[in-house]
């Protein structure tokens, strides 16, 4: 393999000098390196920063995007040219491993490696030089992959799954049980019998976004955060909150809704006893706002009407209703 063609007599150096040396190798021609001996991956492991996060995209190709604090990503990509779909007989090997860094443009491959190690072989070699015992899954094809590529992934502890729009249910199903985090943008692969077993699954974060969300598909959602896209009116929200006032949602700690249209937050409350929150109260929901900056909506174009308390058994929940001219984001955060 072209990756370990080292010459560098790194290991006949002393200590003092290889660790000196280190600093000037980028990350991928560390990755390079630890491809060598053992020694040399274990050295840096020790000495490289760990992942911060792993994410591995399925779409046209597969691959990994590794992101490290303080120094640049790095991408590798595999199956660039034909994906392993479960017609074939086994998981092949992949011809060429691509690798570029953060730093360059998006279409510049900053490293092309002739290759005779298994897909396995890497996702085993990522784990232990970087510490990618974690990773995220993005989905985005609608055909079935070899089911020896999903083996490969066993050892993986799932952090969270994203899925576009293109994807095979099969090809989620195999893993949204082993995850907490589920993000959905756009209309999801699921039968319905499935999607209500997706929604009353016990996640720590749920998103479906870009699609619309029934009213009975919120009361069927046990996740701790949520986060819908809707198109509810006044009264449909009103009846959502007297419904959770009385049980609904229990697990639920945190919600936003995107709704695509401007509400009035009177009619939202009508009915429903609340106070109003004091002004530190409404810092909690500053992070959500890059939502609008997402969608190009520019945040001096919002119109905040403050933070509203409401009660459940005693627990508050403070609720924030921000429009636009032709968007609300209804957010409530329950503080038990």
């Amino acid at each position: 393999m072209d990756a370990v063609e080292f010459w560098f007599p790194l290991l006949n150096l002393p200590e003092k000098a290889w660790k000196y040396v280190l600093q000037y190798l980028d990350t991928v021609d560390q990755l390079s390196l630890s491809l060598c001996c053992e020694e040399l991956k274990t050295i840096i492991n020790a000495h490289h920063p760990k992942a911060c996060v792993t994410c591995v995209y399925i779409k046209n190709s597969v691959g990994f995007e590794i992101m490290f604090p303080g120094v640049p990503n790095i991408t590798i990509t595999f199956f660039d040219q034909e994906m392993p779909l479960d017609t074939d007989p086994q998981l092949p090997i992949p011809e060429i491993v691509k690798v570029k860094q953060s730093k360059y443009i998006e279409d510049d491959v900053l490293t092309q490696w002739n290759n005779s190690q298994s897909f396995q072989y890497w996702i085993d070699h990522f784990k232990e030089v970087f510490d990618c015992s974690e990773i995220s899954l993005s989905f985005e094809l609608e055909e079935e992959l070899n089911p020896i590529f999903y083996n490969s992934l066993e050892k993986l502890t799932i952090g969270d799954i994203e899925l576009n729009t293109l994807t095979s249910e099969d090809l989620v199903t195999k893993f949204v049980s082993r995850t907490e985090k589920l993000f959905i943008n756009g209309k999801h692969p699921f039968k319905k019998e499935n999607f209500q077993k997706i929604c009353i699954q016990n996640f720590e974060k749920l998103h479906l976004l870009n699609h619309e969300i029934s009213m009975d598909t919120v009361l069927l959602i046990n996740a701790s955060t949520m986060a819908i896209t809707t198109k509810f009116r006044e009264k449909e929200l009103n009846m959502y909150l007297k419904l959770w006032k009385n049980g609904a949602n229990p697990r639920m700690r945190c919600l936003r809704m995107s709704i695509e249209r401007k509400l009035n937050h009177n009619l939202v409350l009508k009915g429903i006893k609340f106070e109003e929150a004091p002004h530190e109260k409404k810092m909690q929901f500053k992070l959500y706002r890059d939502q609008f900056r997402r969608n190009n909506i520019n945040p001096e174009d919002l119109t905040n009407f403050g933070g509203f308390i409401i009660k459940r058994n005693g627990d508050p929940a403070t609720i924030l209703i921000v429009t636009t001219t032709i968007s609300t984001c209804f957010q409530m955060l329950v503080h038990s």
